[in-house]
């Protein structure tokens, strides 16, 4: 091999490894994990603040129920469990002290569905953001990074591949 095609090799090597690690990165930016539990794909939907849903895929990796306690995030007052429920004829999230996971579930965090509810967002989220919060459960707290999707989003951009 001459010192031209060294050269050409080396380059594409790296330029491999470098895609490989990049992809590495959006992977680990997409799932948190701790103490066997997964948290895939933390989104909301841009807005200009006030409350906020976080929809995630939790899943119990564990040999045991865990217990899903709140959330909480430098960028809103408060965080906690919302669910919807039919009050007065209308859809309306309510407040849900804990949501336990049985082992080897996974729970799906949804629009219209079990959701994070940030209160009094302090500053507008943009498509394309991303912010941090942390996720309280009985075996632990996982930080997350949460992704800002479209205002209208009914899911996470990655969502259907694989982690």
């Amino acid at each position: 091999m001459g010192p031209r095609s060294a050269a050409r090799l080396a380059a594409f090597v790296l330029a491999v490894t470098a895609s490989a690690a990049g992809a590495d990165e959006a992977h680990h930016a997409h799932v948190s994990a701790q103490n066997g539990v997964e948290i895939v794909h933390a989104w909301t939907r841009a807005g200009e603040g006030g409350t906020r849903l976080v929809f995630a895929e939790i899943r119990n990796l564990t040999g045991r129920e865990i217990v899903l306690e709140g959330a909480e995030s430098g960028i809103a007052e408060a965080g906690g469990l919302v669910g919807l429920s039919v009050q007065g004829g209308t859809l309306e999230h309510v407040a849900i002290p804990s949501v336990p996971i049985a082992p080897g579930r996974t729970l799906d965090l949804a629009p219209d569905g079990l959701a994070i509810r940030l209160s009094n967002v302090t500053t507008p989220l943009r498509e394309g953001d991303e912010f941090e919060a942390d996720i309280h459960f009985d075996v632990g707290t996982i930080a997350v990074h949460v992704a800002v999707e479209a205002a209208n989003a009914r899911r996470h951009s990655h969502a259907g591949h694989q982690h």
